[in-house]
């Protein structure tokens, strides 16, 4: 294995049914499928948050402070170096 890689050398390519795949443009569609679906969860959850907080006062506020806090959490933290999941 050489230093700061996840795969070893000589490692085959991916295939299907014999042929050669890049996996690139099937790994980007992932990665967008899987942050619609937890930006849906995370405004679902915010949702939540405005209708059930059982102060009137608060629930906007909490609503938006959550959401605030997921879009600082996927916009400043990332991985050191370069994880499977970043396109």
């Amino acid at each position: 294995m050489h230093s700061g890689t996840l795969f070893a050398t000589g490692a085959r390519r991916a295939t299907l049914f014999g042929a050669p795949v890049n996996a690139g443009p099937l790994k980007k569609l992932f990665f967008i499928a899987i942050t619609v679906l937890l930006g849906l969860a995370t405004l679902w959850a915010a949702a939540a948050l405005y209708f059930d907080v059982p102060v009137p006062a608060l629930r906007i506020p909490a609503a938006i402070v959550y959401l605030l806090a997921v879009a600082a959490a996927y916009f400043l933290l990332r991985p050191p170096g370069r994880a499977c999941w970043q396109v």
